[in-house]
């Protein structure tokens, strides 16, 4: 964005949409309990008046109070209100006031409105009080920008233009310099914290007219590592006001590059300190799913399917209705079904009979990896269970089972044993020893363990028929349910 067209961006508080739901107050609240918020909003009596909070753009009500003759009202409540930007304004619209709610909630407001004036005054509130100053700062500046705009439209000479554009640049950099030294004086501040989410990255100079290709992908890399340079994805506050939903939408749409991997690092850098707040993980996450299922964000189905695998698969939300992980778990199988990902890595450790018994040398269409410990009960229950759907109908329909056992307290005797007492002999079993660890440590190679991150048991991983992933470390239900999906479809 150019510094000329930045500096139309003057207002905090813009336009945008989003469907919230109920969600619950954060902690770190004042010792007073409830709100209570006194305002006088002259010259209007008698009327309805509404206190209402932005969500991620939409404006909604909260309370509802009738002015007195004295054009005073009082809006309280047992429960603290979620901090962010909220609006008073009467029934006809004419008086509006916008203020912020952050710990303290226990404050008095008030306004007069007149046909070319108003006046607005906070009291025992320090956060409003210098938001009523930037924002009289920010309203002289735009009636400067105004001014110049409109002689720049008239001015038929160049020479004037030039000058005129010099104006609005340096506006713009005051106003720049303004909010970074509010910010800097004022940190931990609920203002600070809109300011600095408000925040675009300015390009350095030397990328802002970029000569080659070279320039232009230095200038996008630059954009995407300095998009959010100072934001708190932990902070749920951000949420509550009309501008987050519009920047998160423009990062995704606009910024991410739409390569699977590039793509999955950004959201899991987001979701590595999102996941700290419930109310902004249910927004990413929403974001992110319904984007991606319904192509409004335009993203390879690899990355539909992480954010399945990592994020709802394994994981329960109280605002993840069964109806919608349905939903989810249903697109998300279809999509693995006709996934062709990366390739698996490599196993080869010795079999039943003592040789050894490679992954990729397994025919098949599919091939279900499992990794399992015989001193585990969950997988003592599940893998007779895994047997018996096999050779009812996998094993004729071409899906071969290479289940890996990793040893711990459990002996190569335990292991045999198993196999044979629930007649398992039909699989490809290996036997990953603590020996065949040590082994490949002292030789500088990675674990099977680590290569694919396994840190519980029972995992399965589903691959086709050139040993690529199809599925990763779902459950034993999932990738049971996947796989009836695949081959009932086949």
């Amino acid at each position: 964005m150019s510094q000329v067209s930045r500096i139309i961006l003057l207002a905090i508080f813009l336009s945008v949409t989003f469907s919230p739901k109920a969600y619950s107050n954060i902690p770190g609240s004042d010792t007073l309990q409830g709100y209570e918020i006194s305002i006088q909003l002259k010259p209007f009596k008698s009327t309805t008046v509404f206190l209402a909070h932005y969500f991620g753009g939409q404006l909604l009500v909260d309370a509802t109070a009738t002015l007195d003759d004295k054009s005073g009202a009082v809006f309280k409540g047992l429960s603290k209100l979620h901090p962010g930007i909220y609006l008073v304004y009467e029934e006809t619209n004419r008086g509006v006031i916008d203020f912020l709610i952050d710990d303290d909630q226990h404050f008095s407001v008030n306004a007069e409105f007149g046909d070319y004036y108003q006046t607005i005054n906070f009291f025992h509130s320090a956060e409003n009080e210098m938001l009523k100053v930037y924002k009289q700062y920010m309203a002289y500046k735009e009636a400067d920008i105004v001014n110049y705009k409109q002689q720049l439209s008239a001015s038929a000479s160049y020479t004037d233009s030039v000058i005129i554009i010099r104006k609005l640049v340096e506006i713009d950099d005051s106003i720049q310099l303004y909010r970074e030294n509010l910010v800097s004086k004022n940190p931990g501040t609920f203002l600070s914290t809109l300011l600095t989410a408000l925040k675009e990255p300015v390009l350095p100079v030397r990328l802002q007219n970029p000569l080659n290709a070279r320039d232009s992908s230095e200038a996008k890399f630059y954009t995407l590592s300095h998009f959010w340079d100072g934001v708190n994805f932990w902070d749920g506050r951000l949420l509550y006001t009309p501008f987050f939903h519009a920047k998160a939408e423009k990062y995704f749409s606009e910024i991410v590059d739409r390569k699977a991997d590039s793509a999955i690092k950004q959201i899991d850098w987001i979701m590595g300190t999102a996941v700290a707040s419930e109310i902004m993980t249910q927004f990413m996450l929403e974001k992110l799913l319904f984007g991606s299922m319904y192509h409004k964000l335009k993203w390879d189905d690899a990355v539909f399917i992480h954010l399945f695998e990592k994020y709802v698969a394994s994981k329960s939300y109280p605002w993840l209705q069964p109806d919608v992980r349905k939903t989810l778990t249903d697109y998300a199988y279809t999509l693995m079904a006709n996934n062709k990902g990366t390739k698996a890595w490599e196993i080869s450790l010795p079999g039943l009979d003592g040789n050894k018994k490679s992954l990729s040398a397994g025919k098949g269409k599919y091939t279900l990896l499992c990794f399992w410990d015989v001193t585990c009960s969950h997988c003592r229950e599940t893998l007779p269970v895994l047997d018996s759907f096999y050779k009812a109908s996998w094993k004729e329909k071409g899906l071969n089972l290479y289940a890996v056992s990793i040893e711990s307290e459990g002996t190569r005797e335990d292991w045999l044993n198993y196999i044979k007492q629930h007649h398992l002999e039909e699989w490809t079993h290996v036997y990953n020893s603590i020996a065949d660890d040590r082994e490949q440590a002292e030789k500088g190679k990675p674990l099977p363990l680590q290569l694919y991150n396994i840190w519980y048991f029972p995992s399965f991983f589903l691959l086709d028929e050139e040993k690529h992933f199809m599925a990763k470390k779902l459950s034993y239900p999932q990738i049971a349910e996947l796989i009836y999906s695949i081959l009932s479809k086949k």
